[in-house]
Order: C-alpha cells, then sequence, then structure tokens
C-alpha cells in the first residue's frame, strides 16, 4: 500500500479533483483506490481539511484511522486538501508518523503566477478581503511568499518524506493543451482510468469581472466599519442572489456605470525581477520531479484589469454602493435566511463543478 497526498494548491482546480474522487469514490474502491470520506466531512465539504485540522492536535482517534487505512486493502490511500501545503514541520513529521512505513507521494499542481495571481485575489476578495489587487499583485510577487516561491512548500514536504516523493503535475501546461486535470491526475498518479463525463464540466467558483471583484471589496470594507457586529465573510453569494431585487440590480448598474472610466490595467509577466530568478531555482530543484513537461509552466505576461478606488468619488458612486450594503446588511441579519457565512445554504447538487480552478 502507497499514500497519495495531494497538497494542492489552491486555485488549481482541487475542488474539481475532490468532488471527482468522491463521485467516483466507489469505482476507485473497486480499482483498490481508497478515497476515505466517512472519517471526515463529506458533502458539501468532500476534502480531508478535518485532517489538516487534526494534525495540529492529534489524538488517538487519528492513529485508529490511519490504523483501519492500512487494514484497508487498498493499494492507494488517496488524500486531498490545499490546505496541507500550509502544514508546518510538526505537522508533517506527525503526518510521516502515521503513514509509516508504506511510501508517500506528494502531488502538487504548478500554475502560472500571470493567471494565479489574479485568479487568487479575486477569490481571496469574494472570501473577505479588502486588499487592492496592486497591493496584493505586492505583495505576492515576493521571494518569502510559498505561493510564488514554490519551493518553500516543497522543501518542506522533501525534508520530511524526501525529494523523491515529490510529484508535480503542470496545471498550466495542462490547460494550454486542453487537457483535463482529473484525466491527467488520474492517468499520471493512480494509473485509473476515470469514467467519461457525459458533458462538459462548468466551473464552481467561476471568475467575475474586475467591476464586479472592487463592488465586493468595497462592501466587505463596509462590512467590517459596521459597528456592534462581527464582519461576515463571503458576502458575494448574499449579493449575487440579491441581484434579482430590481432596487439593488438599479443600484449595481448604476456603479458599473460609474466604474467604467475608472477601470486600470496592471501587467503581470512572469518572466520579470524577481520571478525570473523563482522560475529558474524551482526548474533547478524539482525540475526532474515535474510529469510531463521541461518546466513548471511556460512563462507569459498578462494585463490585469482591476478598477480604481476614485470612482467612489464621482457623483453617485459611494451613494449606490451603500444603498447596495443596506441591502446586504438587511439580508445577513434577517432570522433564518442566511448561513454562519452570511449565504443561504445550497445542497452540493445545486452547486457548479470546477473546469479549470479559475
Amino acid at each position: 500500500m502507497k499514500y497519495v497526498i495531494h497538497i494542492g494548491p489552491r486555485k488549481t482546480g482541487s475542488t474539481y479533483l475532490q468532488y471527482s474522487f468522491t463521485k467516483h469514490k466507489a469505482a476507485l474502491r473497486d480499482a483498490g483506490i481508497y478515497y476515505p470520506t466517512e472519517f471526515w466531512p463529506v458533502a458539501p465539504n468532500f476534502k480531508h481539511v478535518a485532517l489538516r485540522v487534526a494534525l495540529q492536535a492529534p489524538d488517538e482517534s487519528l492513529a485508529r484511522i490511519f490504523a483501519a487505512f492500512a487494514s484497508s486493502g487498498a493499494e492507494i490511500v488517496l488524500l486531498s486538501c490545499e490546505g496541507f501545503a500550509e502544514l508546518s514541520p510538526k505537522d508533517l513529521v506527525m503526518l510521516h508518523a502515521l503513514t509509516a512505513p508504506a511510501p508517500v507521494e506528494i502531488v502538487f499542481f504548478a500554475r502560472r503566477w500571470s493567471d494565479w495571481i489574479p485568479s487568487n485575489w479575486q477569490l481571496a476578495v469574494r472570501l473577505g478581503s479588502v486588499v487592492t489587487f496592486p497591493e496584493d499583485y505586492a505583495e505576492l510577487s515576493r521571494h518569502d511568499n510559498p505561493y510564488i516561491n514554490i519551493n518553500l512548500i516543497l522543501d518542506r514536504f522533501a525534508t520530511i518524506f524526501g525529494g523523491e516523493a515529490i510529484r508535480i503535475l503542470p496545471y498550466s501546461t495542462l490547460m494550454d493543451d486542453g487537457r483535463d486535470i482529473l484525466e491527467a491526475f488520474c492517468a499520471n498518479i493512480l494509473a485509473w482510468d476515470p469514467p467519461r463525463r457525459d458533458a462538459p464540466v462548468q466551473i464552481l467558483n467561476p471568475s467575475v469581472d474586475a467591476s464586479t471583484t472592487e463592488l465586493i471589496r468595497c462592501l466587505n470594507r463596509l462590512e467590517q466599519r459596521r459597528p456592534g457586529t462581527r464582519p461576515v465573510a463571503r458576502l458575494w453569494p448574499v449579493v449575487r442572489d440579491l441581484m434579482t431585487d430590481p432596487a439593488v440590480a438599479a443600484a449595481a448598474a448604476r456603479v458599473f456605470d460609474v466604474m467604467r472610466n475608472h477601470v486600470c490595467s496592471l501587467e503581470i509577466r512572469d518572466d520579470a525581477e524577481p520571478l525570473r530568478a523563482i522560475f529558474a531555482d524551482i526548474n533547478n530543484a524539482y525540475g526532474d520531479r515535474i510529469i510531463g513537461a521541461d518546466s513548471i509552466f511556460e512563462p507569459r505576461r498578462r494585463a490585469v484589469d482591476y478598477v480604481s478606488q476614485d470612482f467612489l468619488l464621482e457623483p453617485g458612486g459611494l451613494d449606490a454602493v451603500l444603498a447596495i450594503h443596506h441591502a446586504v446588511t438587511a439580508r445577513i441579519t434577517a432570522p433564518g435566511l442566511a448561513g454562519q457565512d452570511g449565504s443561504r445554504q445550497r445542497p452540493i447538487t445545486d452547486r457548479i463543478l470546477p473546469a479549470d480552478g479559475q
């Protein structure tokens, strides 16, 4: 038996992979591949996020669970959570002890920075961040950021599990070639042929345009400043639902009209300094662990649009944002209408699946 541990990172199609593993759990089991769900939360949480938490404060139950894995008769035990990329050395020592003496493969997807940076920023805003895109880019494009300098993540795992355990799948190269990341994972890591899809897979977390992202960012800031309450993350589902209200839709139309004259663009170059040096370091250290490509990705450049905060100075801009926030506040404070994150909860069957992790 061996363990295959998929560690993400975020914004590389992890939810699509995890949903697919859950959906095909029985077929995987028939092929000798065990994707456990009974020990950690099931749908809509079909990743092993609770294992990440348990490793930080392990107890006897964790050892019993891994003992059950060892006696399951499976050839492969598959674990997946993009949060694994943030495990500390202490957590990894515990994970190594739990999996021993079975061999372990650590699977990491490498995505092009010029695509990952804006996608990750949009996700952060939808989760409650108030950071603007230029601020986020300046922070991310540093040599000490582990999601840019992925050696910082891979070295941590290689120190505990050995460099030979690392497997890097070139996410962007697969996307460039029009290949499906699930099929690539199954073919190269699991040696298993997944069932063919009858229809194209849609996106769970689709990218939204620059104007919508800036609106959500402004609402996040207003929510943070609302007195007497704890800020609520994930306002985007609430705003999306409220767009069916004619008054909210009209206010949003006014905001977007004002924003139109304040759209800016920032170019991200994968070969810019210090990214050029980081790119070389990663390929030098782990080039032989990349599956099906000569480098982690092909460097490119991309112009990313964002909205300047100056739009709030235009007549009607701030008033329209405040009107939308008033409607959002009424929704998230109405008893019985919202979940813990402020959004009305929907079953997993109503959610859309990600095709490319955007």
